[in-house]
């Protein structure tokens, strides 16, 4: 795509993640999962979203309890 920009279908960004493609599906009915956009009836992620999201959520230990919502 021009200018760098990639979208991902729901089950790229699942399987880019090493998760269930369902996993996406119930993060964006919940709240709490990568930004995405609707394009019609279509849902895409951006890959930089994707990655910035997974990057937001290393910890260093069990206890860790991750990144805080305000």
């Amino acid at each position: 795509m021009e200018g760098g920009i990639r979208y991902m279908k729901t089950r790229e960004a699942a399987e880019l993640l090493g998760l269930s493609p369902r996993t996406p599906e119930t993060y964006r009915w919940r709240g709490g999962g990568p930004a995405f956009s609707r394009f019609g009836s279509s849902v895409r992620y951006l890959r930089s979203h994707v990655v910035a999201w997974a990057a937001a959520r290393r910890a260093r230990s069990t206890s860790d309890d991750g990144p805080r919502r305000e």
